[in-house]
């Protein structure tokens, strides 16, 4: 149940939102604590109905700290009209929909000769380009160095990685 409806009052809503959406147990709890020093009773209710199925810091389960993904999203999307017709039709749009979506991807897959999708592929292949005109140079006596853009004017601006680990 929404807690501005059950509780008639929206003094905690920024707080919820916040705790709701924290990635790290300690900005949950920073916000939680606000919502029940602000209302004991929400802070009771939202107890009750399970921290875990309304906050990211407390979700047991692997979900990428996300709610939802732009694929679910994007199904959604793609189904908003399906869905005023009845179940049958629907779950045939939704048959079709995915059988031709993982049809095509599969006989793109099946073109490929390599093993990392073609986007992918490309985007190793502009990183390995642009990496071909660093230089690398010792940062000390042990295996840390660092890679230098070798055209760039100022030297000491342009460090991309600082500590490669050689091991021997």
């Amino acid at each position: 149940m929404n807690i501005q409806a059950k509780f008639k009052t929206d003094h905690c809503h920024s707080e919820y939102f916040l705790a709701a959406k924290s990635y790290r147990m300690s900005d949950f709890l920073h916000h939680f604590e606000k919502i029940k020093v602000k209302d004991q009773a929400i802070a009771n209710y939202l107890e009750e109905i399970g921290i875990e199925k309304w906050s990211r810091a407390n979700f047991s389960a692997i979900r990428y700290n996300i709610m939802t993904s732009n694929n679910a999203e994007s199904f959604n999307n793609t189904s908003r009209d399906a869905r005023k017709y009845p179940i049958t039709t629907l779950a045939e749009f939704l048959r079709y929909t995915l059988q031709t979506w993982f049809f095509e991807r599969r006989t793109l897959a099946m073109e490929s000769n390599k093993p990392l999708p073609t986007k992918i592929e490309k985007k190793l292949e502009d990183r390995i380009e642009a990496t071909k005109t660093l230089i690398v140079q010792p940062l000390s006596q042990s295996s840390m160095y660092a890679c230098i853009d070798g055209y760039s004017k100022s030297r000491h601006q342009s460090i991309l990685l600082v500590f490669l680990v050689l091991y021997s």
